[in-house]
C-alpha cells in the first residue's frame, strides 16, 4: 500500500481506506483490525432479467412522457444483495458496547467503525434494529453529504434521515472495516502493532470494551 501510495499522503488527494487507516492508527499504538465482508451475487439469469425489466421500465416511462427533454435511464440494479452479515456486526458491535454500562454506570466510549468499499470510504456512528422485522440500520458520516443539509436534518428534524443506510445501500461486492479496540498499546506491543492483518468479524467482536 506504502508504494501505491508513493509513500505520501500529506497534501495530497490521494484515496486511502481502511488498511491505511489502520496503518495510521497503529503507528500511533491505536489497536486497530480490519475484517471483511462479501455481499452474495445476484445469480446471472436473475440479474440480467432485472436488467432488462429495468430498461423496460424506463423505455415505457420515455414513451409516455415524450415532451421530456432528458429520457429516463434504467434503474440501476446491483449485481449483489444486500450484505447482511456486514449489518449484523454493525449491530452486535453498537449494543453491546452500549449495554456495558449497566444500568448506574455510563457505557464506555465505542468508537466508530470506518468503513470501506471499492472508490469510497464512510464512518458509522450506531446501528438500530426494526422490532417488527429485524431488519438493521445503521447510522453514518458519508462525505458526498453536506454538512449544512446534515446539520439542519439532525438538529431541527430529528429524524437523522441523511445518516440512516438500509440493507439497499450495502450491495457492493466487499467491504472491510476497521475496528478500534480501546488502550493505547506499550512499546513492546507497538512492535506487533507493525503488522497488519485481518481478523474474522467474530473476534473484532470479543475485541476488550475498555
Amino acid at each position: 500500500h506504502g508504494e501505491q501510495l508513493e509513500g505520501a499522503v500529506a497534501q495530497s488527494k490521494k484515496l486511502i481506506g481502511a488498511m491505511e487507516c489502520a496503518a495510521l492508527l497503529r503507528s500511533l499504538g491505536v489497536r486497530a483490525h480490519l475484517c471483511s465482508f462479501a455481499s452474495p451475487p445476484v445469480p446471472a439469469e436473475e440479474l440480467e432479467v432485472r436488467r432488462q425489466q429495468a430498461a423496460l421500465d424506463a423505455h415505457r416511462n420515455n414513451a409516455a412522457n415524450p415532451q421530456r427533454r432528458w429520457k429516463k435511464s434504467p434503474k440501476y440494479v446491483p449485481a449483489y444483495r444486500p450484505c447482511v452479515p456486514l449489518l449484523d456486526f454493525c449491530w452486535a458491535y453498537f449494543s453491546t458496547r452500549q449495554l456495558a454500562g449497566g444500568d448506574d454506570a455510563p457505557a464506555p466510549f465505542c468508537p466508530p467503525l470506518y468503513l470501506q468499499h471499492e472508490g469510497h470510504s464512510r464512518t458509522i456512528v450506531g446501528a438500530e434494529r426494526d422490532a417488527r422485522t429485524g431488519a438493521v440500520t445503521v447510522l453514518l458520516f458519508d462525505p458526498v453529504i453536506d454538512s449544512g443539509a446534515l446539520l439542519t436534518d439532525v438538529r431541527e428534524r430529528r429524524k437523522l434521515q441523511k445518516l440512516r443506510s438500509g440493507p439497499h445501500a450495502f450491495t457492493q461486492a466487499r467491504y472491510q472495516v476497521c475496528v478500534v479496540a480501546p488502550g493505547i498499546a506499550g512499546v513492546e506491543e507497538r512492535e506487533g502493532l507493525k503488522t497488519v492483518a485481518e481478523i474474522d468479524p467474530s473476534e473484532a467482536l470479543r475485541l476488550p470494551l475498555f
